[in-house]
């Protein structure tokens, strides 16, 4: 076989490769992952087209003039690969030093055209080749919707990614003015050994992409399979919810128990208080406005001392790195009517709890979601309008694959939002606004140890948003 038959035999193979792996990667289409698919078909596209008009491999094209055409659509066909990688839900992965890269390819996609660096776009295309190669690896390795268990596909990318920046990397050394080469693509002994190189790579990335796209479909799948699970046995649990909610009171004596024993002084401080009211009370008449305020704000202090302690108490064992708590599947509304519960009469009638749609379970500590969630809604409220309601919903992420709790209100005028992390946080009488800091920080500590988040937003209408992410594995 000549030289020539062999070039034309690879290219073949080629766009053989490219014809199967894109039928492969249609079937799998969903509308999840329709835009990556899109993009790198577009992609596939492009190197088809760059191979079709180089020159020595098919008789398609015979003019070299067609050259520049073909490295420039070889570069396109690598910035759609870099944006198929690196497109998440609605938005592309930030990364500052990927895009540069990207700058730099794209720049090089316009001196590819220059006539008078003809004898240097071998050259050219060579570093921008390598730019968009480290690029991709960039998006791809940090694009977390890609993240599985089964990283065998995302390993193989970021290897072909890997191993085709250097292979880009020394045939720089082969190229004019460093060497003869002026082609990419040719008969020399080191443009075939390109081409066979292109040939290798370009499988792997195939094979590593279809590999990721199958991995996605199938923790999906199995993502739909448990929620489609748990709404058939509801009827089951529906017969065991009488035990589940008499288990979850004897958790929250048990809980209360633990904090009469550990705070009975403050406690006994606080009924010193009452007590020194009561001569007060006594004189006023029964219908009397100071005397429930009075009352409230006996009440109030009683609360606050109760969560502040619960906050030390779960921040304390959450740090402990050998604390194990046990798990259990429970309802979302459920641990937002108890949360509830545990707020004081005075804040209960400004919380708005929107019930969801269908039947929400989550698995968790309920202790632990519940003094998070009642910590929040404190937050919520020192920073809502003074006598404004906050509106609690709760929704299932298909994206994220977990359970997210949304808290929304007006911000008060002159109110600021301030989320103070653990470490920073100096507690003392003349900053109130830190112990609103502390609670905010336990929350996100919980929504941690469900591997979740807990943040913080605010649009330009003036409302802000507090997201409370507990994934489901």
């Amino acid at each position: 076989m000549s030289q020539n038959d062999f070039l034309s035999a690879l290219a073949y193979i080629y766009l053989g490769l490219m014809a199967a792996f894109t039928v492969c990667q249609l079937l799998l289409l969903r509308r999840d992952n329709r835009v990556q698919i899109s993009l790198w078909l577009m992609s596939n596209g492009f190197n088809a087209v760059s191979i079709v008009g180089s020159p020595h491999l098919l008789t398609a094209v015979t003019n070299r003039d067609f050259a520049g055409w073909a490295a420039t659509a070889s570069l396109m066909g690598a910035l759609f690969r870099y944006a198929a990688l690196g497109y998440r839900t609605k938005s592309f992965v930030q990364d500052r030093l990927g895009a540069a890269l990207v700058i730099l390819t794209i720049v090089g996609v316009a001196l590819a055209f220059v006539p008078a660096l003809l004898d240097v776009r071998l050259l050219i295309t060579s570093i921008s080749a390598v730019a968009i190669s480290i690029a991709c690896l960039l998006v791809a390795k940090k694009n977390r919707y890609w993240t599985n268990h089964n990283e065998f596909g995302l390993s193989l990318v970021l290897i072909g990614m890997g191993l085709s920046a250097i292979a880009l990397t020394l045939r720089l050394v082969t190229a004019y003015p460093f060497g003869e080469d002026k082609f990419f693509l040719g008969t020399s002994q080191t443009q075939v050994l390109g081409m066979q190189a292109l040939v290798a790579m370009s499988l792997f990335l195939q094979i590593g992409f279809t590999g990721m796209l199958v991995a996605r479909q199938d923790k999906r799948s199995k993502f739909l399979d448990r929620r489609n699970l748990r709404a058939w046995q509801r009827n089951v649990l529906a017969a065991q919810r009488t035990r589940n909610i008499r288990k979850a009171g004897d958790d929250r004596l048990d809980f209360m128990a633990l904090l009469t024993h550990e705070v009975r002084q403050p406690i006994n401080n606080a009924q010193a208080s009452l007590q020194s009211i009561t001569p007060e009370l006594e004189q006023l008449s029964t219908g009397s406005k100071r005397a429930a305020h009075a009352l409230d704000r006996a009440k109030s202090s009683l609360d606050d001392i109760t969560l502040a302690l619960s906050n030390a108490i779960v921040a304390g064992t959450l740090s402990t790195d050998d604390t194990r708590w046990s798990r259990q599947t429970v309802e979302a509304p459920e641990i937002l009517e108890m949360a509830l519960l545990d707020c004081s009469a005075s804040s209960r009638k400004h919380i708005i709890i929107t019930p969801p749609d269908g039947p929400i379970f989550i698995d968790g500590v309920p202790i632990l979601l519940r003094v998070a969630l009642h910590n929040l809604f404190q937050y919520a409220l020192g920073l809502a309008e003074n006598g404004g309601d906050i509106i609690v919903s709760v929704a299932v992420d298909d994206v994220k694959f977990g359970v997210t709790f949304v808290i929304t209100s007006k911000v008060g005028k002159g109110k600021f939002i301030s989320t103070t992390s653990g470490p920073d946080l100096k507690i003392n009488d003349k900053d109130p606004t830190q112990m609103k800091n502390l609670a905010f920080f336990v929350a996100g500590m919980v929504a941690q140890y469900h591997l979740g988040e807990c943040k913080i937003n605010e649009d330009d209408s003036g409302n802000f948003y507090i997201k409370f992410f507990i994934l489901q594995i």
